[in-house]
């Protein structure tokens, strides 16, 4: 369920695991479900205004390679319909 948005990235499909917007962190789960959940920093969604995600949200990402290994980057909320 993923698609290439670049040569070397590849959109992926998940679910936010737990997100603390106090802390500005969370995790995301890969609905491949054959990953381990990805870190995601405030800083790498992609909404405007206040960046915050909610446990069991639908959303897009990619992953990429951060100072603490993988992480997932230009995340987007999954919008319904």
């Amino acid at each position: 369920m993923a698609k290439t948005t670049t040569a070397q990235q590849t959109e992926s499909y998940g679910t936010v695991v737990w997100f603390d917007a106090a802390k500005g962190f969370g995790f995301i789960a890969p609905v491949d479900r054959r990953s381990i959940p990805v870190f995601v920093e405030f800083s790498n969604i992609e909404l405007p205004g206040y960046r915050t995600l909610v446990a069991g949200q639908a959303v897009t990402f990619v992953r990429s390679f951060g100072r603490n290994g993988v992480e997932a980057t230009r995340v987007r909320p999954v919008t319904p319909g």
